[in-house]
C-alpha cells in the first residue's frame, strides 16, 4: 500500500470503513482487471493504474502480480477522481 493510502487507511478511516476497504481490496485481488462497471483504466502518472469505484469508495491500484495489487490511493466520496484530475 502506498504511503498516503496507508495513512488514510490507518489514521483517517473508521473501523467500519477499514473493514469495507479490506473487503474491496480482497475482491480486487481476486479479479483486478478492467470490467467497465466498477473497474476502469486510470492514468496515475508516472504509472498506468486502474480505478475501482462502487459509488461509495474508490481505490486507485496497480496490478503487481497474480492475485497481488499495490493500492496507490483510496478514498470515499460520491465523485471518484478522474484521470484528468490533479486532486488524487
Amino acid at each position: 500500500m502506498d504511503r498516503s493510502a496507508r495513512y488514510f487507511f490507518e489514521r483517517v478511516a473508521t473501523h467500519d470503513e477499514q473493514r469495507r476497504i479490506g473487503e474491496i481490496v480482497t475482491g480486487i485481488c481476486e479479479n483486478p482487471y478492467v470490467d467497465d462497471e466498477v473497474k476502469f483504466p486510470f492514468s496515475y502518472p508516472p504509472v498506468d493504474a486502474l480505478l475501482f469505484a462502487d459509488g461509495e469508495y474508490w481505490v486507485v491500484y496497480q496490478i503487481t502480480g497474480p492475485g497481488e495489487i499495490t493500492v496507490l490511493n483510496i478514498g470515499f466520496e460520491e465523485d471518484p477522481p478522474r484521470p484528468e484530475s490533479s486532486d488524487i
